[in-house]
């Protein structure tokens, strides 16, 4: 899959407006209650142990955001120290004759591209979770795949550092990334299942001759098997 840079960004301004945010929640919540999950999808590194929430989910969630908290601390701190590092080090002659009060602008500028980069990125996962990339990509493959990685590496470098930010902070929300669509869509599956055992109790009810009538055919087949 890949995209044009327009779709892309318009995409990343469809996340980080927030737009279509309910049909999305709603879609992905319907696709657990009726798809192949019945209504308990894994969840990434967390599988399925979000059901019961017992020992083996909290260990998964502490190692990744103790994972995530490493990458944000190695990549972020390179991404968003890079640019203060190039306009204010004296490593570098070319920042010698800027006004410092440039720099600051410069810098400040620089850095606020990890801003939409981290709220889309936030959102995304905070949704759909920790999903593989092959199964719902949270960024464009064009994206990720090295097809936007001028801009990264020089007007959006530090974008990178607020998506790898965004993946640690997510993490220590009270519901895991994904995790509150699929206790929704548990709930929804237990009440179908609820109101498929009223509705045939209560076609029983109605209709008693009908219910004895199979209970004959039960018998009947039992004395059959046992005939047999």
């Amino acid at each position: 899959m890949t995209e044009s840079t327009g779709e892309w960004f318009a995409g990343l301004r469809q996340e980080i407006a927030g737009r279509d945010q309910a049909e999305r929640r709603q879609s992905l919540v319907q696709s657990y209650v009726h798809g192949a999950a019945q209504g308990e999808p894994g969840l990434g590194w967390i599988g399925r142990t979000w059901v019961r929430r017992g020992a083996g989910y909290w260990g998964r969630r502490v190692g990744v955001s103790v994972a995530y908290l490493l990458l944000a601390l190695i990549a972020g701190s390179f991404t968003l120290g890079f640019p203060p590092d190039l306009m204010f080090s004296q490593k570098y002659s070319f920042n010698a004759h800027i006004p410092l009060a440039v720099k600051i602008v410069i810098v400040v500028l620089w850095l606020s591209t990890a801003i939409p980069a981290y709220l889309a990125m936030y959102r995304r996962i905070e949704l759909y979770g920790f999903i593989p990339f092959g199964e719902r990509p949270l960024f464009s493959s064009g994206f990720l795949g090295g097809r936007y990685l001028v801009l990264l590496a020089i007007p959006f470098f530090p974008a990178l550092g607020g998506m790898v930010l965004a993946m640690f902070t997510v993490t220590l929300r009270h519901d895991f990334p994904g995790e509150s669509a699929a206790r929704e869509a548990r709930r929804l599956r237990q009440e179908l299942a609820e109101e498929r055992v009223a509705g045939t109790k209560r076609r029983k009810t109605e209709d008693p001759a009908g219910s004895q009538k199979g209970k004959q055919r039960k018998r009947r087949k039992r004395k059959s098997r046992r005939a047999a």
